[in-house]
């Protein structure tokens, strides 16, 4: 066991695999907004002495270096421990130090008339300033068929700055009051969610027509890394999977299956009705509606498992084998199939930069090209393009990454 020589008002020990050490509850608090501040808070709630990562022992090593050392830290000569750090960082809500290699970042977006995607760099990135690898955004779309809106808008809000609301076809952003939220985010009837989880300000609401933020109920228990989406058409948020914190004292960590619902109308949580769960406990998975009753859940920590989740009935049913095992990976739905892209691997933790296809009409999954950057914890949106959009790369009919000629050297 490794032990900090700074109290800072108390002591927890941080824990990964066979590995832990003592760190001062100064060096967990010392970003109150993060996701591991939360935590701590919430093991100091229930008079927990330890705090479990999930993560292995070599990555919570380097994270508690990072705690302690701050901007004098020098970060492993091991790239794959490197990555796999930033990665566990990021999700922590915790700041890389200036000498671990920053992440890459960029701006996607789907053209149904290109039959694409675009990956938007440099001044090609709508989103305003400040924009950067240590911030972790989240997107949702805002459908002019349900806003009123000329176009299609997108809400992209960032950890505790950068919110911004993207016209898809003007590409024009305008900053909006940060959210004070941070987890999933979901589009529905003109409104973007911010699902809070442990560590964060409750459920927060955008709605585009007043421009303003306003609460809603937290979820009914404390949890996080949990994947969230929206049937269409409807006005249920459904949630699943995840990892619990704490709740009345009682000590958590688990992973869950159990599913919650939101009733945006109602603006209450609940639990979804008796029975209703994944088969297995997961979490770092990921969600998309497939029609008005149906949600697909797949990967995370469950490993290349998929269900879909019928409303109707609340019952769960597989859907098919991923390609890959992927935790953290993005899903959205578009052209009639659920894609699945990037991730971390569950086995190595290495960033993914392939994408899979699941067809609903036949229940399977399939390869979908190679993504020309890994992703982790990404956050696409699709919206109805009315014009042309200068593209940096796009996907082909032979379903793999190219440089259209006009980009060429840029």
């Amino acid at each position: 066991m490794e032990l900090d020589d700074d109290p800072g008002g108390g002591w927890l020990r941080l824990c990964a695999d066979d590995w832990s050490a003592v760190v001062s509850v100064a060096s967990l608090r010392r970003h109150q907004d993060s996701l591991l501040a939360g935590l701590a808070d919430a093991a100091l709630a229930a008079g927990r002495d330890a705090l479990r990562l999930d993560a292995s022992a070599d990555v919570a090593r380097e994270v508690v270096a990072v705690l302690r050392l701050r901007d004098s830290y020098r970060p492993p000569a091991d790239a794959r421990l490197a990555a796999a750090l930033r990665h566990t960082l990021d999700f922590l809500g915790v700041p890389a130090p200036p000498a671990l290699p920053a992440g890459a970042w960029a701006a996607a977006a789907a053209s149904t008339a290109a039959a694409g995607w675009a990956v938007l760099h440099g001044p090609h990135d709508p989103r305003p300033p400040p924009t950067n690898a240590d911030t972790v955004y989240v997107a949702a779309p805002l459908p002019a068929r349900d806003t009123g809106a000329g176009e299609d808008f997108m809400l992209v809000a960032g950890t505790g700055s950068g919110s911004c609301v993207i016209g898809a076809d003007s590409r024009a952003a305008r900053i909006i009051t940060a959210c004070e939220s941070w987890g999933p985010c979901v589009g529905i009837g003109g409104r973007a969610y911010v699902l809070g989880c442990i560590g964060s300000s409750g459920t927060q609401c955008y709605d585009p027509a007043a421009d303003v933020w306003f609460a809603v109920a937290p979820p009914p228990s404390q949890i996080y890394d949990f994947a969230a989406a929206a049937p269409t058409g409807g006005r249920t948020i459904v949630a699943a999977g995840g990892v619990a914190g704490y709740s009345n004292g009682v000590p958590g960590g688990a992973h869950r299956s159990d599913v919650l619902a939101l009733d945006t109308r109602a603006r209450a949580w609940s639990a979804a009705p008796a029975g209703a769960s994944l088969p297995r406990p997961s979490r770092g998975l990921a969600a998309a509606a497939l029609d008005d009753h149906r949600v697909l859940f797949a990967g995370g920590s469950a490993g290349r498992e998929a269900h879909v989740l019928d409303l109707r009935t609340w019952r769960c049913a597989p859907a098919g084998a991923l390609r890959s095992p992927r935790v953290n990976a993005a899903a959205v739905a578009v052209g009639g199939r659920v894609l699945l892209l990037g991730g971390c691997c569950g086995e190595t933790n290495d960033m993914l930069d392939s994408v899979e296809a699941f067809d609903a009409a036949v229940g399977a999954w399939a390869d979908a090209g190679t993504l020309p950057l890994a992703l982790s914890s990404a956050a696409p949106v699709v919206a109805q393009l009315r014009g042309d959009v200068p593209r940096a790369l796009r996907l082909d009919s032979a379903l793999g990454w190219r440089r259209p000629p006009d980009l060429h050297g840029h």
